[in-house]
């Protein structure tokens, strides 16, 4: 599913131009809040920016072998 979503995200490329994500995140957020209400949409986006930060930072730590996480992360594509 994930594979096929890129693929018509970023129109088959191998990457995703600015215009392009946008659209993305905006659905993504279109889908995962309740309402359509400006503020809803910055408090999920604030929220998924601040895991993904954390994911990125338990990735780099545990790559670097600091982590305290049990989670292994993989950089290879889903």
């Amino acid at each position: 599913m994930m594979v096929e979503e890129w693929d018509a995200d970023s129109g088959g490329k191998a990457t995703m131009d600015q215009d392009a994500f946008f659209d993305a995140i905006f659905t993504v957020a279109d889908m995962w809040t309740d309402d359509t209400q400006a503020v809803t949409y910055v408090e999920f986006l604030n929220d998924l920016m601040d895991t993904v930060r954390g994911v990125w930072q338990e990735a780099l730590e545990t790559r670097r072998g600091t982590s305290t996480c049990c989670c292994v992360f993989s950089s290879s594509r889903v």
